[in-house]
This record gives C-alpha cells, structure tokens and sequence, in this order.
C-alpha cells in the first residue's frame, strides 16, 4: 500500500507510548465501572408514602436503565479496544531490551521535565547527555520497526 510509505511511524510510535497507560488505566479500571454502573442501574428509588412519583417523568426509571445500558456498551467497546492495542504493542514492548524500556519509559511514560530526566539516564546509564538522546531516537527506531515494520 502507497500510503503505509508515507504514515508518519516516528510520530506514529510516540502515539502509541503515549496511549500505552490509558490503555493499561482502561483494562484495569473498566471492569469495576461496568459493575458499579450496573449496581447504579439496579439501585431502587426511596419509597415515598404517598405512592406518587416525585419527579415529573413518569419514566425515569426506564431513562435511568437505558443510559445505563449505554454507558456500559461504551465502556465495554473502550475496554475491547484496549485489550486489541495491548495485543498489538505489548509484544513489540516486550521485545525491546531492557535499557530501551527504561529509556523510552523515562522519555515518554514519565512526567518530570525532560532536562532532569536526561540527567537522570544519563547518571544511570554512565553515558553523557548527547548519548542519552541517540539512544532515545534509536530505541524509538527500533520500536517503530517492530510496531510498523520497515
């Protein structure tokens, strides 16, 4: 295909780390949404002692269980979605040595500032500052050969 050539890879690689926690947030969390939305849906409603309803839709309870049934659809397509991305990255991850996990996790999948984290690979990795950026690109190379080949 002609526009696999020009996909952006690089760009595209930096995405998918990016993506690589929410995802891991998503498979972890979404089980326990799609029980509480549930719980929420089957909760009853406080009896009153007049018998009439307080709100002024005769069809709240309906209301209630149709948006839940729609927050849990969503939910379970984000959580399918995910466990597809982690079965396209995770093995292509895992491929990579352990000093390019540790590199591209410092770069992309922490949250100080750049300087310091160059600093702080630099200092581990007994390298000097320029070094630790050619080992980022090429670590970033490699990865993106593995998720999208040449």
């Amino acid at each position: 295909m002609i526009a696999w050539k020009y996909l952006d890879k690089q760009a595209a690689t930096i995405g998918a780390l990016n993506d690589y926690e929410n995802m891991t947030c998503i498979i972890s969390l979404t089980p326990a949404d799609i029980i509480s939305t549930r719980d929420d849906m089957e909760q009853p409603r406080s009896s009153t002692s007049d018998g009439m309803p307080h709100s002024p839709n005769v069809h709240s309870f309906e209301d209630k269980m149709v948006s839940g049934i729609d927050k849990i659809d969503v939910l379970k397509q984000r959580y399918i979605q995910a466990v597809e991305f982690m079965k396209w990255f995770k093995p292509a991850w895992d491929t990579l040595n352990d000093e390019e996990q540790m590199i591209l996790s410092e770069f992309y999948l922490s949250t100080g500032k750049k300087t310091d984290l160059v600093e702080s690979l630099s200092e581990k990795l007994y390298i000097d500052r320029s070094n630790v950026y050619r080992r980022k690109e090429k670590a970033l190379e490699h990865l993106s050969v593995l998720l999208y080949g040449y």
